[in-house]
């Protein structure tokens, strides 16, 4: 013969804890008690334990972002090139127009034209003189910059029990 007893805590089967982890906890157990028919033995009992879970809604949990902005300032330093041209008058009659050159950092392109007499010359006009020149000045500027953070609400949900 097997007699199993269902042993339940609290009232309509829940435990009664302040984890709600524990909630939705039932303990069953069950006991062997079958005759042997033979004398002078002692017969043995087991009890064996049977736990069963079931989820149990305790509260919702609401999450939403923000975005703040606050005022930062920004500090950087900015560079940049720009190019100077100076023209240099030259009005020389050469033979062949010169290549560019570079003397000093300084690119130099000639410009030439070609004039007809009663003999051809070729005569140098000017010189385009290019440097380059770097720049570097401080700045700074106030800007708006937007940070998110998260809120957290938590609602319980009240239990009836039964």
């Amino acid at each position: 013969m097997v007699v199993s007893a269902s042993t339940q805590f609290g009232d309509g089967g829940e435990l009664p804890s302040a984890d709600p982890a524990c909630d939705g906890l039932a303990v069953t157990t069950s006991v062997d008690c079958t005759p042997q028919p033979q004398d002078g033995i002692i017969q043995l009992v087991e009890e064996t334990v049977r736990i069963d879970k079931r989820k149990v809604e305790t509260g919702k949990v609401r999450v939403r972002t923000v975005v703040d902005e606050e005022p930062v300032v920004v500090r950087a330093t900015l560079s940049g090139n720009y190019v100077t041209v100076d023209r240099i008058p030259v009005n020389r009659v050469v033979d062949a127009a010169p290549p560019p050159r570079e003397v000093d950092g300084v690119m130099i392109i000639s410009v030439v034209e070609e004039r007809i007499r009663v003999v051809r010359e070729l005569v140098l006009i000017e010189e385009v003189h290019m440097r380059d020149v770097q720049t570097s000045e401080p700045f700074e500027q106030t800007v708006m910059r937007r940070v998110m953070r998260a809120e957290i609400e938590r609602e319980h949900i009240a239990r009836e029990i039964n």
